[in-house]
């Protein structure tokens, strides 16, 4: 059984309670849900910072040191990534935007590090930030006192993050990421949803939990062999209501029937509120009694009955209050006086399907308040007698139930007296009081049964669809039935998810085109009306009345193609825009994200460790592009191998399948000979083309350790001051002055005065130079990358990246291994100084 019909889904809520012990259960159509969040994260994109802009710096692997400047999220999208009841999932996704990665090495003994690697962050490159959220543990969703609906995540077990695309920086950054979301200073770790005030006399939701089903596996211990249906499934959300316990679920996808059924067109539903009967018919219930205020109903504790199968089918609620008196004389002057007095009676309810009926019966036994004084012969004879009457009332109400509110259609009132047979000692004056009491009876019921009548809001399905969803009206429930648990059924925000744009997120070049499709697509005849409208610089910036945006800063849509704007027009790295194309009463957008360069790579600079026979070292490079196909070359002197991964280093390097990328494999040991650079290191570069840019990866292999320290201080002009400092052998360290010191412009335009030691940058000198100094004496050499311009603040990050090193090597525990080796290392330099003496 995948997808039941109508009437399949009616006969098995027909069985029993079907809502697990929830008060109700909300089913989404997944695919659908995960449409319609993403158009509210289109919606909001701009407008909020989930994690606000990150600087942080890590250790990694390999002995570097990482520096994050400047991370820049993206606006989050929730989405549900599988369809299973028994392991179900959910993911927050979030883009990096922006950002700096530089990456520092230091080699034992060298008083400052090095520079070994940079990455600029933007849309081509830029990694995805994913926190997978485990929807079986953690403490699930609440809504508090204020009304705040969110997924509380204290519970670390629940989630984790991950970084795409990035190898070794991939769980490291996914922890500084999750430090930084449990960081006490941030506040609750928690995923807010929405907002929801509290509605007096309503069903409030309190808590929930979310699962996922399976359509393929839905209802059937067999799962089915269609892929599609296999894949397709239902978002299920357990509420609480009013501080309820929790619920639960099933444990497998085929212990429960899938909960949307197809239309008697053949059309599937995409929306279903199963509100349990336990909650509908107490809710209505106290609605209805609180609602008999100022008529005859005296309340009481009200007692409810189920059935064999679970389901509330009466209850016995408070009694009518009577004040009837009646004389009745005869001919013979006789004089008999009727008084019926008290509460009496007591009103009871009955639950079927789509009816309530509310009767009244009283049959007096030894009621107080009930009496017959006879006046006979001069005087009164008080009677305090049972009065031998059977009485009843009894309406039957119809239930219409529309988006949560029931409406109570009152039938016809039948009211009932007679006395019992056998006691008729005064039959005339009887058969007047009767008739005279049938009168006061209808008179005190017809306000009571008239209250019970009317509309009654049980739950409003908007706030309960709230509780995933944010904005207006989001669901259109059509088809109502209460064959035992109330079931609403019905579309999900069909004016939001009745299509789609394709493509729906996209990246493209300033200036390019892209043609605009709709899934499904409308009828020929029908007119689509496109705007384009820019996302707000400032993640807290008001919205403001909107005006006709500037075409030359948005760009334009013309015959169903999209003109991105000119690059000119673009300050910054990148510039969002918000499509929304309208049919009639339905709308749908879709996010494109406008970039001024058509190339970037990852990285810019990396400093790779020679290969060995019996060890290549290996690389990842990528290439981001907008719709063209990178060419990729190698510059003059190119030593390593550039090559395509092959199938298993997918895997092994962790390399992303949408990406483009290379490998680098790093050339065995060759160094040159002679005064020469390329006698210590190497510096392989690697252009990669493509829409007329090309740009430049510089890899440096270095052939000998660097075994000096090369200080650098900023200089009026944005000149740089050079200083090699060497420690030979038993002695102090000493600066080498310009003219001991050779020299080399690895990369960079300008070159090194041999008398003062400044580098002066030449013209386009690009993002930075790596300039190399040897001690041609000592041999001592260290090279450094030095960003261009080389301001005072990143001088200081020089200075903060070493502290941190610093802090960390510090703390760092030792090996056996090094305990043993810095002893034998101690003693060898008392030995030499020993015999130097």
């Amino acid at each position: 059984m995948a997808r039941p019909t109508l009437e399949q889904y009616y006969k098995y809520l027909e069985g029993e309670p079907r809502t697990f012990g929830w008060g109700a259960l909300l089913v989404y159509d997944r695919k659908k849900a995960n449409l319609l969040l993403m158009q509210e994260h289109i919606e909001r994109a701009g407008r909020e910072a989930w994690i606000k802009p990150l600087t942080a710096d890590m250790a990694t692997e390999n002995g570097k040191f990482s520096r994050l400047s400047n991370f820049t999220f993206g606006p989050p999208v929730l989405s549900f990534d599988n369809s299973s009841i028994g392991s179900s999932k959910a993911s927050v996704s979030m883009p990096v935007v922006d950002g700096k990665l530089t990456e520092w090495s230091q080699e034992p003994g060298a008083q400052w590090p090095t520079l070994v690697g940079i990455s600029h962050l933007d849309p081509l490159t830029a990694p995805r930030v994913k926190m997978n959220i485990n929807l079986m543990e953690g403490k699930g969703g609440v809504v508090d006192g204020d009304g705040r609906v969110y997924l509380d995540l204290s519970d670390s077990t629940a989630y984790y993050f991950e970084v795409s695309q990035w190898e070794e920086l991939n769980i490291k950054l996914g922890q500084l990421i999750e430090a930084e979301f449990k960081n006490p200073d941030r506040g609750e770790q928690i995923w807010e949803l929405n907002k929801l005030a509290p509605v007096e006399g309503t069903l409030n939701p309190t808590t929930f939990r979310v699962r996922t089903h399976s359509l393929g596996k839905a209802g059937n211990p067999v799962a089915s062999m269609s892929q599609a249906e296999l894949d397709d499934g239902a978002i299920i959300v357990g509420v609480a209501f009013n501080n309820a316990k929790n619920g639960s679920f099933p444990v497998d996808d085929g212990d429960m029937p899938y909960l949307l059924p197809e239309r008697k067109s053949g059309a599937p539903y995409s929306l279903n509120v199963v509100l349990s009967d336990e909650a509908w018919v107490k809710n209505v219930l106290n609605s209805l009694l609180g609602g008999l205020e100022g008529t005859a109903y005296v309340p009481s504790e009200v007692a409810y009955t189920k059935n064999a199968s679970g389901f509330l089918t009466g209850a016995r609620a408070g009694s009518i209050k009577f004040e009837f008196s009646m004389l009745a004389i005869n001919e013979r002057n006789l004089r008999v006086l009727f008084i019926i007095g008290g509460n009496n009676g007591q009103l009871a309810f009955s639950f079927a399907s789509g009816k309530i009926h509310c009767t009244w019966v009283f049959e007096d036994t030894q009621a107080e308040g009930q009496r017959v004084d006879i006046y006979e012969k001069g005087e009164w004879h008080l009677h305090r007698r049972p009065l031998p009457m059977k009485l009843s009332a009894s309406c039957s109400y119809s239930i219409n139930v529309e988006d949560g509110v029931f409406s109570l259609i009152k039938g016809p009132v039948t009211i009932e007296a007679a006395w019992y047979p056998g006691w008729s000692q005064y039959p005339r004056e009887m058969n007047e009081a009767l008739r005279v009491f049938k009168d006061y009876m209808q008179s005190q019921f017809e306000p009571v049964f008239n209250a019970l009548a009317g509309k009654i809001e049980v739950v409003d399905t908007l706030r309960l669809n709230g509780l995933l969803f944010r904005n207006g009206q989001r669901s259109v429930p059509d088809t109502h039935s209460t064959p035992g648990d109330v079931t609403m059924l019905g579309d999900l925000a069909p004016t939001l998810t009745a299509f789609a744009i394709d493509p729906i997120e996209i990246t493209l070049l300033a200036g390019g085109t892209q043609k605009l499709t709709l899934t499904p697509e409308p009828p020929p005849e029908v007119v689509v009306e496109w705007t384009v409208k820019a996302v707000p610089e400032e993640p807290e910036e008001p919205e403001e009345p909107e005006e006709p945006e500037d075409p030359e800063q948005v760009g334009k849509i013309v015959d169903d193609i999209y003109n991105a704007p000119k690059a000119d027009a673009i300050t910054g790295t990148f510039r969002q825009v918000i499509i929304t194309a309208t049919v009639g009463g339905t709308s749908s957008s879709a996010l494109f994200t406008v970039v001024p360069k058509s190339v970037s790579v990852r990285p810019m600079l990396l400093n790779a460790l020679y290969s060995t026979s019996d060890q290549p070292q290996r690389y990842v490079l990528e290439g981001g592009s907008v719709d063209s196909e990178l060419v990729w070359a190698t510059g003059a002197g190119f030593k390593g191998e550039l090559r395509d991964p092959i199938a298993d280093e997918y895997v092994e390097l962790k390399i992303p399948r949408d990406k483009q990328v290379k490998i680098y494999v790093a050339p065995e040991k060759d160094p040159e000979t002679g005064p020469v650079l390329g006698t210590f290191m190497q510096l392989d570069q690697v252009q990669v083309a493509g829409g007329n840019r090309t740009e430049t990866i510089d890899i440096t292999v270095l052939w000998k350790p660097t075994s000096a320290t090369l200080r650098v201080k900023a200089q009026e002009g944005g000149a740089l001051k050079l200083v090699l400092t060497v420690q030979p052998w038993g002695e102090e360290e000493q600066d080498l002055s310009p003219a001991k010191t050779q020299w080399y412009v690895a990369k960079g335009k300008g070159v090194v005065d041999k008398y003062t030691g400044i580098y002066r940058p030449g013209p386009d000198e690009g993002d930075y130079v790596i300039i190399a100094g040897v001690g041609p004496d000592s041999g001592q050499w260290n090279y450094a990358v030095l960003p261009i311009p080389y301001t005072p603040e990143e001088e200081q990050a020089f200075h903060e990246v070493n502290q941190a090193i610093n802090r960390k090597n510090a703390n760092a525990p030792h090996t056996e291994e090094q305990t043993e080796a810095m002893e034998v290392l101690k003693k060898a330099f008392n030995n030499s100084s020993a015999a130097r003496t």
